[in-house]
């Protein structure tokens, strides 16, 4: 059995494919799989990988939490990590170091890294540092939180959470990684482990993330009393400041 398995969901994109493709062949012959699902219209038939043992899934197009899904109930890895079409690890040692931190840490559960964003434009965007154990207190209702492009979990945790709940639109990572805060503490490595061009479903579609986030700490936190206000609150700000920031963002363009 593999020590990780990479799932790469994929549709209609070719070309986020053989980057992400090639991102994991620079990481070396390392203990790992990459499990591929692929929704596309017309089946990708130019994947190539070298480093890697992989297979390729085929699944009708029903959106990308199926899709994830999919990979999950795919794994054949202890711990799962999943990498969409179009995003990269960091560097080239990228999964040296998550399996060397996966060997430190025996029976964890999950872990995450930072995440380096850029924009559409390939420019980087300055992310604000952050403290776990406080945003976890304010249920991450101020929009500071591990993305799951920086999340390794076991793979049987996530199977017995339910994987990613397909009554979300945009937000079931999110979700998932709320009922991962609940099931265990993580370890946080202090180090970049993807990089993510801005630019998908959560960010073109942000009031309905929005909405979502809030439903989701609503389900998993179960939050009632000050703890609500609170929540409200930061939901509320987090709004604002987003809104403010497309606007922004707006005239400039």
């Amino acid at each position: 059995m593999p020590g990780l398995s990479i799932v790469t969901v994929v549709k209609d994109d070719p070309a986020g494919l053989q980057r992400t493709m090639a991102s994991i062949d620079d990481q070396g012959d390392l203990d790992a799989e990459v499990v591929i699902i692929d929704s596309s219209a017309n089946a990708l038939e130019d994947v190539t990988l070298t480093s890697l043992p992989w297979r390729i899934e085929r699944q009708s197009p029903r959106g990308i939490y199926p899709a994830m899904n999919a990979g999950l109930e795919n794994a054949g890895a202890q711990y799962v990590y999943f990498l969409n079409a179009g995003d990269t690890f960091s560097g080239r040692d990228t999964l040296k170091h998550i399996l060397s931190g996966l060997h430190d840490a025996p029976g964890l559960s999950w872990a995450f890294g930072t995440v380096e964003f850029f924009d559409r434009s390939g420019n980087p965007l300055a992310e604000p540092s952050w403290s776990y154990e406080f945003e976890r207190r304010r249920l991450f209702a101020r929009g500071l939180f591990p993305a799951h492009q920086g999340v390794v979990a076991r793979t049987d945790v996530l199977r017995e959470l339910g994987g990613f709940d397909e009554s979300y639109t945009v937000a079931a990572d999110y979700k998932l990684m709320l009922q991962l805060s609940i099931c265990a503490a993580p370890i946080r490595w202090d180090w970049p482990i993807a990089r993510f061009q801005q630019g998908g479903t959560s960010t073109q579609r942000w009031w309905t993330a929005i909405r979502e986030f809030h439903r989701a700490r609503s389900e998993v936190f179960q939050v009632a009393g000050q703890r609500r206000v609170v929540e409200s609150l930061d939901t509320a700000r987090h709004s604002a400041r987003s809104f403010a920031a497309r606007a922004i963002g707006s005239i400039r363009r």
